[in-house]
C-alpha cells in the first residue's frame, strides 16, 4: 500500500481534474434552461449526500468508527451540509456560508490533504470526492446559479465560524477530541504547523480565517449583491 505524497503526480492530477470539472460545470450549466439547472442542482446535492453516506457507512460497518474522528463535527462536514441546503433551496445564508467556509477551507484541504493513502486506493478517491465536490458545488452556485455574497457577508461568516468553534471546541475539550483541529495540529504537514503553540495558534487561525473571507469578498465589492 503506497502512502500519499503531497504535490506528487497523483495529488496534482486530482486537483487538476477538479479545476477542469469546475470549468465544464459552468460551461454546461449555463447552456441549460431553468428545469435543466434544477436537475443539475439536484444531481450535485445527491452526489454530496452519497459521499457522506458512503463515508459514514464505511466507518460504521468497516470497523473504523472512532468517536474522536468519525462524527460529523469537522468544518468540512458542516460545509457539505450547507452546500446541500444551498443547492436544494435558494437560501442566501446557506449559500453565503458555503461560499466563505467552503472555498477557504476546502481549498486549503486540497492543497494540504489529510491523507494516508494514495491513488488508486479508495480513501484517495473518497477524499477528493468530498472536498472536490464542495468546491464544484460552490463554483456551480457562483457560475450557474449566479449567487453573489451580500454586504456584511464576511462578518456573518466569521461570527458563524466562531459559533462553530465554540460548540465543537467545547466538545473537543471535554472528550479530548480534535475536531476542527482546534486543540492540536493535523497529523500531516499543513499551515497549522507554523502558527505557534496554543493559544496563539487559535488567534492566528482567527486572523487567517478573517483575511481569507475578506479576500473572497473582494471580487464582489463593486458588484450588485444577491437579494434573494
Amino acid at each position: 500500500m503506497t502512502s500519499f505524497r503531497p504535490f506528487g503526480p497523483e495529488h496534482l492530477g486530482a486537483v487538476g481534474g477538479i479545476v477542469l470539472a469546475g470549468i465544464a460545470t459552468v460551461a454546461l450549466g449555463r447552456r441549460l434552461d431553468e428545469r435543466g439547472r434544477a436537475k443539475m442542482s439536484l444531481g450535485f446535492a445527491a452526489a454530496l449526500i452519497a459521499y457522506a453516506g458512503v463515508a459514514y457507512a464505511r466507518k460504521l460497518f468497516g470497523g473504523n468508527f472512532q468517536w474522536e474522528n468519525s462524527l460529523p463535527l469537522h468544518l468540512c462536514d458542516w460545509v457539505l451540509a450547507l452546500c446541500v441546503i444551498g443547492l436544494l433551496r435558494a437560501g442566501a445564508w446557506a449559500r453565503e456560508l458555503a461560499y466563505f467556509w467552503g472555498l477557504a477551507g476546502s481549498i486549503h484541504g486540497l492543497v494540504t490533504p489529510d491523507l494516508r493513502v494514495n491513488f488508486p486506493q479508495w480513501g484517495f478517491f473518497q477524499f477528493f470526492w468530498g472536498h472536490g465536490g464542495v468546491v464544484l458545488a460552490v463554483v456551480y452556485l457562483l457560475g450557474v446559479c449566479r449567487f453573489r455574497p451580500r454586504p456584511g457577508g464576511v462578518w456573518r461568516a466569521f461570527l458563524a465560524l466562531n459559533v462553530y468553534a465554540a460548540i465543537v471546541g467545547t466538545l473537543d475539550a471535554i472528550f479530548g477530541w480534535n475536531y476542527g483541529y482546534l486543540c492540536r495540529v493535523a497529523g500531516h504537514p499543513s499551515l497549522l504547523d507554523h502558527l505557534g503553540p496554543m493559544p496563539w495558534r487559535l488567534v492566528a487561525m482567527e486572523g487567517i480565517a478573517l483575511a481569507s473571507f475578506a479576500l473572497l469578498a473582494w471580487p464582489w465589492r463593486i458588484r450588485k449583491p444577491q437579494t434573494t
